[in-house]
């Protein structure tokens, strides 16, 4: 996949998501998040650290139980496993939120979905893991808590990969992870 057919495929993502939404997306700074996330590669003896500041600045509110952000996100991976021991990583991400109407008296839960951000990794190693090239996808699915403030607490699952884009996809996970965000 090259860089022309990420573009278009952004184009086209952006275009159903401006047909698909009853409210016109809204420019502004909505959230800043903070993730520290840890835990061992499901397939190699590694262990994986996760540190990263997420924000998004682009809203679709279809109800106020779904919402759809795009957004940014700057972070560092690093293990323990034998091999490159550090990946910065820059992602742009689609993100579904799905807010629960019930209050628990600490907030409403919340579940997030975020899938295929493209995502620019500064290696292609990260201990004895590989990718073919500096082109990577970032999921994650998070689950937690919004207080009526505007804060979030939640738990979430990280994923890195190339999606089969190339014959070295050798993902990378971090499954255990701590968000907490303000909502502005």
């Amino acid at each position: 996949m090259n860089l022309r057919s990420i573009a278009h495929a952004t184009l086209l993502f952006l275009g159903f998501c401006h047909v698909a939404f009853a409210e016109p997306p809204q420019w502004r700074l909505n959230s800043l998040s903070a993730t520290y996330g840890a835990g061992d590669n499901d397939i190699e003896d590694q262990f994986n650290r996760y540190v990263g500041v997420d924000l998004e600045f682009l809203e679709w509110r279809r109800t106020e139980q779904q919402i759809w952000t795009i957004g940014a996100s700057v972070a560092q991976v690093r293990t323990d496993g034998d091999g490159p021991k550090v990946v910065n990583v820059l992602s742009f991400f689609p993100q579904l939120q799905l807010t629960l109407d019930r209050d628990f008296g600490f907030g409403k839960p919340v579940f997030l979905v975020r899938a295929l951000g493209p995502s620019w990794i500064s290696e292609n190693d990260l201990g004895t893991r590989s990718q073919r090239n500096h082109f990577a996808f970032h999921a994650r699915v998070s689950a937690g808590f919004q207080t009526d403030s505007g804060w979030y607490y939640g738990l979430s699952y990280q994923h890195f990969s190339n999606a089969g884009l190339s014959k070295i996809n050798e993902g990378w996970d971090i499954p255990l992870n701590l968000t907490i965000t303000y909502r502005f």
